[in-house]
């Protein structure tokens, strides 16, 4: 017999699917009238233009899919809880400053300082990293949890916006990662934080036969960023909550790959930087290029289809060690 809990979150997803998967098409016709497309170019693997507001259909599916089942099979009481409606809320923040940029665009300056406000607004509201658990040890983080939480919040939003690179990439990855989460998070007990991941990965499920090589409509920032935040910050609120703090080692494997992507970009981009001068060589930490963990992985022969499924595939060994790490905590 299905547990409650696991009947509620598959239901929250099955309906969010369901409804991103309709959506989809519907979306994609509206960016291609308002002329929102992502255009070829010399840093572009697709020679047409492609719609570029898939975060839409996401957002609207997980959003009806909870408006719909919450009140019938959800943790109601929670959901409307004020942390989480501040949590939702910065949600919908991320998704207009992506929105935003895939509409009119901005510099990634201004686009980094308006998620460190939204992250700022969130731990103000009490979202937060007070301690963690490294090696069997406790480590209590004072005063520096609201600097280090917002850093959190910021780097994983923005890290699904790297890797979204390859047809499917981001979305099946934040499918993969967001699940693992979900189901941790449900067996500690943090069932409202469980629904709305569920709503989320339900989401990207219907949304990705679209979103697959080859694509016909492309997440954009609005749908990158909203999948980072809320990866991010239900992480936070989960698993600092019960009598046992996760050991980081839990997120830092389910989110392995676009955090390791971060790191290495942070750090190739320093380097090149460091060759120039001033405040033009800082910068250089913004400015994109073509060297990310999926275009070395085309460059040593494989096809792009190729590199999504063997990172698909490392992405689920690497959370399924995460459950296994969150399995053996005392």
């Amino acid at each position: 017999m299905i547990p409650a809990v696991l009947m509620t979150l598959l239901l929250h997803a099955a309906v969010s699917a369901l409804l991103a998967f309709v959506l989809t098409p519907m979306v994609a016709k509206l960016s291609v009238r308002l002329g929102v497309m992502d255009l070829p170019g010399p840093r572009k693997a697709h020679r047409e233009a492609v719609p570029r507001l898939g975060g839409l259909a996401v957002l609207l599916g997980a959003s009806l899919g909870l408006a719909v089942v919450t009140p019938l099979a959800g943790p109601w009481t929670e959901m409307s809880s004020r942390p989480l409606v501040l949590l939702l809320l910065g949600g919908l923040a991320v998704f207009l400053i992506g929105l935003l940029d895939d509409v009119r665009g901005l510099s990634a300056t201004g686009k980094l300082l308006a998620e460190a406000a939204v992250a700022i607004l969130v731990v103000a509201s009490g979202v937060r990293i007070e301690r963690a658990t490294l090696l069997g040890s406790v480590i209590e983080l004072g005063v520096f949890a609201p600097a280090l939480t917002v850093l959190w919040i910021v780097v994983l939003t923005n890290a699904f916006n790297l890797i979204d690179g390859l047809d499917g990439l981001a979305t099946g990855v934040a499918l993969i990662s967001g699940s693992t989460c979900a189901l941790i998070l449900a067996v500690r007990g943090n069932q409202a934080e469980a629904v709305i991941l569920a709503a989320l990965v339900g989401a990207a499920l219907g949304f990705l036969p679209h979103n697959f090589s080859p694509a016909r409509i492309f997440l954009g920032d609005c749908g990158s960023l909203l999948f980072g935040y809320f990866l991010a910050t239900t992480a936070i609120t989960g698993f600092q909550k019960g009598a046992t703090v996760l050991s980081v080692g839990a997120p830092m494997l389910l989110f392995a790959l676009p955090l390791v992507e971060t790191t290495a970009s942070i750090v190739r981009r320093s380097l090149r930087g460091a060759k120039l001068s001033g405040f033009r060589g800082l910068l250089q930490i913004l400015v994109a290029d073509q060297e990310h963990i999926h275009h070395r992985l085309i460059d040593a022969g494989l096809s792009p289809k190729m590199v999504v499924l063997v990172l698909y595939t490392l992405t689920l060994g690497l959370c399924f060690l995460a459950l296994f790490t969150v399995r053996n905590v005392p």
